[in-house]
């Protein structure tokens, strides 16, 4: 699915399938000959692996698993081979294993060219897996080291890595660094290319050229133009040195994906009628054809903003890329459902969109799993570790009781005995008065939290004639991560409510941006689709190191008229009248919520007129409240309860309610934070 904004795919086509092929055949001038015939042996050991592959993916994990076991190979060309049959599969996690446990000196001494290829690829693994300083870190750590040789054949080598560290500037939004490291190395190897006249340097012309245009798509829209072009001169330059023939696959294939590009950058710029040219030539091709063919229509539509047509892809290439393939789901797996999100609501097909939504959902959890798997892996190794030192400690202790009984008198057994005593209840006094101490000074220090995300919520309301208005929060623990306020700009009233994802300090903190970024935004008299839109420019990207959203509900109310704008971003739908109106839940739009997507535009609503009706507002603390049998107080026990409550005042109406679900919880402990906002203009 990630494939849908960067077709890194074309570049894997490209180059990554020669990272074994090529490296393993290739061999520099300056090896002896029996490093020669030992580099020609681990090729014909590649293409045997690869025709394995290609009948009997399992075999060819076999036949590796027998080699290795004969020690007939180095380790670290299994290892090579072994990551690269991974990566084919899509199963980066173990690919990139086995390129680490490749890299070491001894490939390095046994084999240059294949170490550097190597690290490549690890690095482009590593870009798969959206560890990008990772990546950066091993192609930077890799040309450090490229500095000190002076073999010719290492200078392919050389721009690859660099091809990596640009990517990953870019990556990072390091746009300047990015470009001058990207710009050079095309112009270095297109030197080299022409003077050599060397294949291999035509082809990473052309994988730079195709890697830097998916990206460029994403960040860089205005630099297309300049790469296309370049792109059309690698093809000029592949066909004038195609001597052997071997390159007429690739150019071919160069030609298709410049098309691709072009119509996918024309559509992006609104000129449709070139970029519809450039589809239909790319459809021509026999590329059009290919499985993988369908990301590069959807993007051409997506780009064109052409939604219906769009959205016609989309089930294909989710089922593609999280059913049928071993992807680990990551960040960009989320931010590709809401993408895919985008589409569907902007071809109007919402109960695809709400799917979308619920897989968005479901994948967080993925996520979490995948990101804390390693970490938990190690700390399982760390305790093991620990218990086989404590058994060996354990060991060592009785072995020296038995010594000591056979050599000691009873009174130095208990001597000994009253003086460990003695020493393990001063240290145990002290360790506990540490622990004491420490829990009193973060429960001080949670209590001042407490104390200023409080103050942030305002606890005196309007006094306006004709507007009643009041509002609560009940955090679960000591801080929470709830919110809600308002602003009253003449006769418009703003105000808002929100449930920012977890609990506790991380929550809080969230939930004070939140805050202050809507009273700024609403100081300006804008809309509330607008608000929320600047407000997930604001909280959502890479300064969202944590992931972390908000739902929220913003409302706009003319106190004169009754007229109400509002947008709901992912929040749970309010309840509008009761009491002596019959109440009942405000159907709305679906937005995403702030934060989980950057440049997500939300779309706002609005009722011609609300006065005489109340309006209530509220977080799910309040709906999933549970009791000592982990029962919810529900949905229909809150229509049930403000349908029959009759409006007296505002502060009645969630007094009651507030009374109702401590009386539901029965003495259980509040599962989240509880916020309820309720008005009535008259």
């Amino acid at each position: 699915m990630r494939s849908l904004r960067v077709t890194l795919a074309a570049v894997a086509a490209v180059c990554l399938t020669a990272t074994v092929g090529v490296a393993l055949t290739a061999c520099s001038k300056q090896q002896d000959k029996h490093q020669d015939e030992s580099i020609q042996e681990y090729a014909l050991l590649n293409s045997q692996t690869m025709a394995r592959l290609q009948q009997n993916p399992q075999s060819a994990f076999e036949f590796l698993d027998s080699l290795e076991q004969k020690d007939e190979y180095p380790t670290e060309i299994i290892n090579v081979i072994r990551g690269s049959i991974y990566l084919n599969s899509a199963e980066y996690k173990t690919s990139e294993s086995c390129f680490r446990k490749a890299l070491n000196e001894n490939l390095h001494e046994l084999w240059p060219f294949g170490y550097y290829n190597a690290a490549y690829t690890l690095s482009h693994v590593m870009n798969q897996r959206d560890n990008v300083e990772g990546a950066m870190r091993v192609a930077t750590e890799s040309l450090n080291r490229l500095t000190g040789e002076t073999d010719p054949e290492l200078e392919v080598c050389k721009w690859n890595l660099m091809t990596s560290v640009g990517i990953g500037h870019l990556r990072l939004r390091q746009l300047d660094e990015s470009e001058k490291i990207l710009d050079k190395t095309y112009e270095d190897l297109k030197a080299s290319t022409l003077k050599h006249k060397d294949e291999k340097r035509a082809l990473a012309m052309g994988a730079l050229c195709l890697n830097v245009l998916g990206h460029y798509m994403i960040f860089i829209p205005d630099k297309i133009p300049l790469w296309l072009d370049r792109t059309e001169e690698v093809i000029n330059i592949s066909e004038q040195i195609n001597t052997s023939g071997n390159l007429t696959p690739k150019i071919a294939y160069f030609k298709a994906k410049l098309l691709s590009n072009k119509a996918q950058y024309l559509g992006s710029v609104g000129k449709l009628k070139e970029a519809k040219e450039a589809f239909d030539a790319y459809m021509a091709t026999d590329f059009a054809n290919q499985p993988d063919a369908i990301i590069e229509k959807f993007n051409y539509y997506y780009f064109s903003k052409q939604w219906s047509e769009a959205a016609n892809f989309l089930r294909p290439i989710t089922d593609l890329h999280y059913k049928t393939m071993k992807v680990e789901p990551t960040l960009t797996s989320l931010c590709d459902l809401g993408l895919s999100f985008r589409v569907y609501e902007n071809a109007g097909r919402y109960d695809d969109a709400a799917e979308m939504g619920r897989m968005m959902a479901n994948l967080v959890d993925s996520v979490r799993y995948y990101h804390t798997k390693d970490q938990a892996a190690e700390m399982a190794a760390l305790f093991e570790t620990k218990e086989k030192d404590a058994e060996i400690a354990q060991q060592q202790i009785e072995l020296s009781q038995q010594r000591l009984i056979g050599l000691a008198t009873c009174i130095v057994l208990l001597t000994l005995f009253f003086i460990v005593y003695t020493l393990l209840r001063k240290r145990a006094a002290k360790r506990l008065a540490e622990v004491k101490a420490a829990q009193e000074r973060i429960e001080n220090e949670l209590r001042i939290a407490r104390d200023i995300q409080m103050s942030m919520l305002p606890n005196v309301f309007p006094e306006r004639e004709g507007l009643d208005m009041y509002a609560l929060m009940n955090p679960a623990k000591e801080v929470g991560g709830d919110l809600y306020g308002y602003l009253l700009l003449g006769d418009k009233l703003y105000f808002a409510l929100g449930d920012v994802s977890g609990k506790g300090i991380p929550s809080s903190l969230f939930m004070a941006q939140a805050t202050r970024l809507f009273l700024t935004l609403a100081k300006q008299g804008i809309m509330p689709a607008e608000i929320c839109t600047r407000m997930n420019d604001a909280l959502s990207g890479d300064d969202n190191e944590n992931s972390m959203f908000v739902t929220f509900w913003l409302g706009m109310l003319d106190l004169q008229t009754g007229h109400l704008d509002f947008c709901n971003a992912g929040h749970n739908p309010p309840v509008i009248g009761g009491g002596d109106h019959q109440g009942d839940f405000l159907k709305m739009v679906p937005n995403l919520p702030i934060g989980f997507l950057p440049g997500f535009e939300y779309v706002g609503e609005s009722i011609d007129t609300i006065k005489g009706r109340a309006l209530f507002i509220y977080t799910d603390g309040l709906n999933e409240a549970e009791n000592l049998e982990h029962q919810q107080f529900g949905d229909d026990r809150l229509l049930d309860i403000l349908r029959n409550t009759h409006f007296d005042t505002a502060q009645q109406v969630i007094e009651t309610l507030k009374a109702e679900v401590e009386a539901h919880r029965d003495g259980a402990e509040p599962n989240d934070d509880l916020t309820m906002m309720c008005l009535r203009v008259s």
